[in-house]
């Protein structure tokens, strides 16, 4: 008879011990709200010194401006080219080709030619 009831009563001792494990192991809401309280603030202070290490580091430079006066850096030339405005596209991109780029979702049917090419060049309709 016990073996009829054998997988149940080990079910239940797994179950059990489940949750004894659980409740021993599971932190402490308490604790765990001032954990994270605690990192964040460390996370801060860590930053606020990295930022204030480098302020200083920036304030402590000296530039010295007879660099500037170096007839080297005097004669060198500027070869840079003006960059020439390009046309813009459309405004929608995505929107499909032959339709109303305004955001309409209709779509114009137009009549599209091919071209096609001979084998010596010449463009026929």
């Amino acid at each position: 008879m016990l073996g009829k009831y054998k997988n149940i009563i080990i079910i239940i001792v797994v179950i059990a011990l489940g949750l004894i494990a659980y409740s021993i192991f599971r932190p402490d809401p308490e604790v765990k709200k001032l954990l994270e309280t605690t990192q964040r603030q460390d996370s801060a202070q860590v930053l606020g010194d990295d930022i204030t290490k480098a302020i200083n580091q920036i304030q402590s430079l000296k530039l010295d401006r007879a660099v500037l006066d170096d007839p080297v850096l005097k004669n060198l030339v500027d070869h840079s080219e003006p960059i020439i405005p390009e046309p813009i596209g459309r405004k929608n991109p995505f929107a499909p080709i032959g339709s109303n780029s305004g955001g309409s979702s209709e779509i114009k049917n137009s009549a599209t030619t091919t071209k096609t090419t001979s084998p010596a060049g010449l463009k026929t309709n």
